[in-house]
């Protein structure tokens, strides 16, 4: 049966919903192992958040690398598990972060990458929805492995309970990803409301708000909802 490797996605040393998603749409196309970059000492409890989904197995990575260079340590790293398990499709979660390094391991193996799929088929054909949702494209890479990043809340997630074996593995560094040092960082602020890639319902406003979100927020907290914008909304306030 295929192999289909997902790059886990956490918050803090939780994993994500997202990282369910991905998982139930790699289970579209094989066996699904899930890789987790964490710091040194917290691959256990990162790799015990993966609790649900169709994740047979988990390859654990420790490094602290990963936190002082950023995007270029997990590309080597994921490039690194790539080059030895061979899957048949890598999926990543369609974040700022997730795309970059996704775009960097495509360059690194000289490997296709689609980004912003919606969906996934057992072919590894990904669907993406352009030009606001109003096109509809099917994509596929044609040769080797297939890198597609997957929007977040656009899988229906399997929560189903997994406890899939897990392995601790290395892998080396290049000394090119090591160039750049992130010196400080700091979490995002987050209020009271579900992040927009978490929740369940998302009460949106547009242009005819003039800018005033009020009744669109408290009509969100009312159904424990996100808020969102249209791209008009948004660039009006900003």
């Amino acid at each position: 049966m295929s192999t289909v490797l997902i790059l886990a996605d956490f918050a803090g040393e939780k994993a994500t919903k997202a990282t369910v998603e991905i998982a139930t749409a790699g289970a579209v196309i094989g066996e699904v192992t899930a890789l987790v970059l964490a710091p040194v000492g917290k691959g256990a409890a990162y790799a015990a958040s993966i609790n649900q989904g169709p994740v047979t197995k988990i390859l654990v990575i420790e490094s602290d690398d990963f936190a002082r260079h950023g995007v270029a340590a997990c590309a080597d790293a994921l490039a690194h598990v790539i080059g030895q398990i061979s899957p048949s499709a890598v999926l990543v979660v369609s974040h700022a972060f997730g795309k970059e390094v996704a775009g960097r391991v495509a360059m690194k193996l000289k490997i296709g990458i689609i980004t912003d799929a919606v969906d996934v088929a057992a072919d590894c054909t990904a669907t993406q929805l352009v030009f606001g949702g109003s096109t509809t494209v099917h994509s596929k890479v044609n040769e080797g492995t297939a890198i597609i990043t997957v929007r977040p809340n656009t899988i229906s997630a399997n929560f189903a309970a997994a406890t899939p074996a897990i392995e601790n593995t290395t892998a080396p560094l290049s000394d090119c990803s090591k160039k750049a040092t992130i010196t400080s960082s700091q979490p995002p602020v987050k209020g009271g409301r579900p992040e927009l890639t978490e929740a369940n319902i998302v009460v949106s406003g547009g242009r005819g708000t003039n800018g005033d979100f009020a009744s669109v927020e408290a009509f969100a907290d009312s159904l424990g909802a996100a808020v969102g914008a249209s791209r008009a909304a948004t660039d009006a306030i900003c």
